[in-house]
């Protein structure tokens, strides 16, 4: 069965929530391992970013570069290319947590 743009869009919410509270637990801790705290808070921005390209029925090739994504974004949002530079800080940060 075919998922609708809804459920797409809900799926890829609901990973980048939990990344997004993974994070935040991490942080809250008194030693927390900040190079997962950035790779989970990259996921999760990067997931939200998807679910936006969706509602803006955007269609776009597989990446993990946020920077990227701001940009293809701004093809129907030209609001959001405020975002390029720190899209390409976070990106940076789950290069560096994945190496």
């Amino acid at each position: 069965m075919k998922k609708n743009k809804d459920d797409i869009m809900n799926g890829w919410m609901e990973k980048a929530d939990r990344d997004l509270e993974f994070a935040k637990r991490e942080f809250k801790i008194t030693d927390p391992l900040t190079d997962i705290v950035f790779f989970h808070s990259q996921q999760s921005a990067e997931k939200y970013m998807k679910v936006y390209l969706i509602f803006l029925d955007i269609i776009f090739q597989k990446t993990h570069d946020i920077e990227d994504i701001v940009v293809i974004t701004s093809t129907k949002d030209s609001s959001i290319i405020e975002f390029k530079d720190i899209g390409a800080e976070l990106s940076d940060y789950a290069m560096e947590a994945s190496l």
